[in-house]
Formats: C-alpha cells, structure tokens, sequence
C-alpha cells in the first residue's frame, strides 16, 4: 500500500496501480 501512495503523489494512472498490485 505504501507504493500506491507513492506513486499516486507522483501521479501514476490508477490503472496503473491496480495492474501493478495484482
């Protein structure tokens, strides 16, 4: 989860994420 924060301040697509958790 930390990741998911980081990334979303930097701006990385939802979409992204949720790709990237699976």
């Amino acid at each position: 989860d930390s990741f998911t924060f980081n990334d979303k301040e930097v701006g990385i697509p939802e979409e992204f994420l949720f790709l990237k958790n699976r």
